[in-house]
This record gives structure tokens, C-alpha cells and sequence, in this order.
């Protein structure tokens, strides 16, 4: 979410009363990379946080897993044996990394707004009881008002304007076929992505089709090897399909890129070989046939959407397998037309367009669409807080003093959020939101005003 630091909950200093301070920790899966040039032996990286028992570290030397047998760690050092000279290291591991993205410190305001401006915190008692503090109800009070100015803006966005973007939801990949004999170290699948800024490619499930009981360790890179996410250890069944939870989610386009690969791999073993299953069923799509040259549409803009029913897909990706040798990194240009085979792999996804990651690159534009949004959230935020103290049973001088004064000015906060969310929607179009296109004011039969 972009949103949670738009605003502050106040700019008064001097007070040690429970307030976040934006030391908040999550445990997640943290990721870094290392360039070792003439390393000692072994080479020692210093990582930002500490580490986990070596059961939740996953190391890639050139883009290869190694095992936990050449590395050991010890509080935020990691030492891996026999390193190799001018290699580039990837490490993920389990963390207990900054949770300011999501807990902001209280004085954090991109905007310049708080939440004190017009609520004042003399004004927070009675927000507190056994279980959280006034701190926590004011920052759930915010949270809250960031979900409903943004679920307002997108329902109003979508009276005025069409989605951009049908979202698909299926599988890709049939569930049989002979089996694979490759001369390459790895094989599996690459993916080229229509360059939506504001589009997502999630992969829910993935069904392993392959000749024997086993584990298979799936990794997905981009073109440059780069491991965007852990190694996912996939269970193989002998001679039928072997349904997998995946549930990672990958933007359709990086920043600062005009196009974007994925390729999903892993170590061929010839003792247990993937299915040569087909990518779709032919005969079942009527003419239409799947592109499989990721070159077709050139780089940057939108794709064409010519594809309807079970290949809708292909309007969105363009997936194929693919055979090679190394994963440190991928040429881009090189076997630019893919087989028309998914290598033992089938997978569940949703493709589609954000909306909300479309008002995220709106916000950072600094216009003012940003004070707009800001001021929706402060106002909103307040009149909710305002309301959680007038419901509390804990008797306190503001509820019996100003509560009928504070009730006005939080239906003066409601409109002015509504005001705020108004302007919001009218300003936003196609241009500012990838995700919609303008409705037509002409259509068959009618004119619509």
C-alpha cells in the first residue's frame, strides 16, 4: 500500500506516551545480493538483519541454489565455502525487517497533514481501553480510511470510465503429453508480460506433471537472473498430476523497464522427467492459435486484445518453454520463439490491472491530486475516530463537553471528504490511471450525456 504514510497522526513533539515511532518489525522473507570480486575463503557477507537457523536461508551463487552444506551463518554474517571469483551472490532469508511501510512513525507525513490538525490529541481519551491505546485506534482509524477513500474513488472511477483490462482467471498448460529427454542442465518456461504499469500476473497453483514420486525446486527469475522470489520446493507424483500452492504475485512491468521476462526453472533429472505437456489444446480454440514469439508486439506498448474464451490469456502473457544451461542471467533476444511445451509445468493464474496500484502512481505525482487524497484520508480518518470515542463506555470529559460540538464537525469532515473523493474522480482518466479507458459517449442505438 502507498498510501499509509500520506498522513500523520501528529506533528507534536515531547511526548512519551505510547505513540509508534516506526521501530515496528514484520517477519518476511528478506532479499539481498552480494558481488564478490577475489574473495577469501570462505567468503563472508554481512547481511542487515539477523539470521534465521540455516533451514530458512536459500543462497544462489550465479543464479544456482547451493546447499546449506557450503554455508553457515551466525548472528547477520553468512560464510560460504569455496566462493567463486567475480560471482554474484543472492541471499533470502526469514527476517524480522522494518515494518514502516505498513506502522509509519507518528510523525511521518508525506502531505504535510495530521491527523492532530484537527483532531488534537488533548481530544484522544476515552479512545483507550484494555486492549489498545488511543495510538493504535487512531492508526486503525487511518488505515480504515485509506481502504474506504480508496474503494470510493475505484467504485466511482468505474461509473465514468470502463476497465482497461478484463481480468483473466484460468489455467495455462494440458495435463498430458510424453516425456521430456533433454542434453540442457535446466528447463522450464519463460514468460513475457504485456507492459501494464499497473498490471499483475498471479500465480495461485501449479500442477507438477512428471514420471516419478520426488521434489522438485522451482526458482523464478527476471531476464538479468535476478531471483524474485524463494524457491519454491514443488511435489512431484509418479505419472500424474501434482497440484502445488503457489500464490506469489508479479508485476507485468518493473520500473525503469520497457519489457519483462520471468522464467520459471528448474534442474532437468533424468531420472525423473517432466511431461512434453502442450501449452493449450489446439483443436479446441476454433482458428485461434497461441503467440509464442515474444518479439511479436515490440516493446512499451499495450498489447492488442484479440483473444477471447480459454486463450484470453495470451492477451496479457506470452509463455513457452524453454531449454538452457545457465541461470546467472537470460538473453532477452535469444529464442525469441518458444516451443509450443510447458515442460512438466501447469499453472493456475489471475491476470489483471490494479486499480489501486494506478491511484499509487497518481499520488506520487505530487499534484493536486495527492493534497486531495491526503485531505479525504485526514478527514475521514478524524470523523472515524471521533465516533469510536462517542461509542466508548469509558466516561471522559470530551464525550460529556463537546460531543455534540465534535459530531458537527465530523459531518463538516464527511462532506469535506466527500468533496475530496468528488474531485478526485472527476480528475482521474486514462492518462493518469493505466488501468481505465475513457466510456464511450456514443454507442449503438443511443447517445449517451
Amino acid at each position: 500500500m502507498c498510501f499509509e504514510t500520506l498522513i500523520g497522526l501528529s506533528n507534536i513533539d515531547g511526548c512519551d506516551c505510547g505513540r509508534p515511532d516506526g521501530t515496528d518489525t514484520i517477519e518476511q522473507m528478506h532479499y539481498e545480493v552480494f558481488v564478490s570480486e577475489t574473495p577469501v575463503d570462505p567468503l563472508v557477507l554481512t547481511l542487515t538483519y539477523s539470521l534465521p537457523l540455516e533451514v530458512d536461508i536459500q543462497v544462489y551463487e550465479a543464479g544456482a541454489l547451493i546447499p546449506a552444506s557450503r554455508f553457515s551463518a551466525s548472528t547477520n554474517e553468512l560464510s560460504i565455502d569455496d566462493p567463486l571469483d567475480n560471482t554474484t551472490y543472492q541471499v533470502w532469508y526469514l527476517a524480522n525487517v522494518s515494518a514502516i511501510s505498513t506502522i509509519p512513525a507518528y510523525d511521518t507525513s508525506d502531505s504535510g497533514l495530521f491527523l492532530s490538525d484537527i483532531l488534537p490529541e488533548s481530544e484522544l481519551k476515552g479512545l483507550r481501553d484494555c486492549n489498545k491505546t488511543e495510538w493504535v485506534v487512531q492508526s486503525n482509524s487511518r488505515t480504515t480510511a485509506i481502504k474506504e477513500t480508496v474503494a470510493s474513488i475505484n467504485a466511482a472511477i468505474l461509473r465514468k470510465n470502463n476497465k482497461k483490462h478484463t481480468t483473466f482467471t484460468g489455467h495455462i498448460g494440458k495435463q498430458d503429453g510424453d516425456y521430456l529427454t533433454s542434453a540442457f542442465s535446466y528447463v522450464g518456461v519463460r514468460i513475457r508480460t504485456n507492459p501494464i504499469k499497473s498490471g499483475y500476473l498471479r500465480i495461485s497453483r501449479l500442477s507438477a506433471l512428471f514420471e516419478k514420486n520426488g521434489i522438485v525446486n522451482m526458482t523464478i527469475y527476471s531476464s538479468d537472473g535476478t531471483v524474485v522470489s524463494p524457491t519454491i520446493p514443488i511435489t512431484t507424483a509418479a505419472g500424474r498430476a501434482k497440484i502445488n500452492d503457489v500464490g506469489i504475485t508479479l508485476p507485468m512491468l518493473s520500473d525503469f523497464s520497457t519489457c519483462q521476462d520471468y522464467y520459471i526453472v528448474y534442474e532437468y533429472d533424468p531420472l525423473n522427467k517432466p511431461r512434453l505437456n502442450k501449452t493449450y489444446c489446439a483443436g479446441c480454440n476454433g482458428s485461434q492459435v497461441a503467440n509464442t514469439v515474444v518479439n511479436r508486439y515490440g516493446m512499451l506498448n499495450e498489447w492488442p486484445t484479440d483473444y477471447r474464451g480459454p486463450l484470453s490469456w495470451n492477451n496479457y502473457i506470452i509463455i513457452g518453454g524453454i531449454e538452457v544451461d545457465s541461470v546467472d542471467s537470460f538473453d532477452p533476444d535469444e529464442n525469441t520463439n518458444l516451443s509450443q511445451f510447458m515442460n512438466g509445468i501447469s499453472l493456475e493464474i489471475e491476470i489483471g490491472c490494479d486499480l489501486t496500484k494506478g491511484l499509487c502512481s497518481m499520488i506520487k505525482g505530487g499534484g493536486p491530486e495527492a493534497m486531495a487524497f491526503a485531505t479525504a484520508v485526514q478527514r475521514r480518518a478524524a470523523s472515524l475516530s471521533v465516533s469510536k470515542r462517542n461509542l466508548s463506555s469509558v466516561p471522559n470529559r470530551e464525550n460529556t463537553a463537546k460531543g455534540e460540538e465534535q459530531a458537527k464537525q465530523a459531518a463538516e469532515w464527511e462532506a469535506d471528504f466527500a468533496e475530496a473523493v468528488s474531485f478526485l474522480t472527476q480528475t482521474i482518466t486514462e492518462y493518469s490511471n493505466d488501468c481505465v479507458s475513457c466510456r464511450s459517449r456514443m454507442s449503438l442505438g443511443q447517445i449517451l450525456t
